[in-house]
């Protein structure tokens, strides 16, 4: 993984726990029913399920991407194409 890779996905995760979503009424929930240590569990462990999540997802993209070699590009061109035309 190069280092300009690296600060795309360090980018991209703190994205991703940076966006509310159903972990944020997950803490909350939990923080409220049990107290501030109970939410500080549950957020560390969303922030782990979210990094495991991520690293699986793109390594495991790029390791499908170098076996398929460039039917991985045309498959890449035509899921672009159809997410154009879902759009208009």
């Amino acid at each position: 993984m190069t280092f300009e890779s690296s600060i795309a996905f360090v980018f991209a995760f703190a994205v991703v726990v940076a966006i509310p979503g159903p972990g944020v009424m997950a803490v909350v929930s939990n923080a409220m029913a049990k107290g501030a240590k109970s939410g500080w569990l549950t957020v560390c462990g969303i922030i782990v399920g979210d990094f495991m999540y991520l690293s699986l997802a793109v390594f495991g993209m790029g390791f499908i991407a170098s076996l398929m070699g460039e039917t991985f590009y045309i498959i890449k061109i035509v899921g672009g194409i159809y997410l154009v035309y879902m759009g208009i």
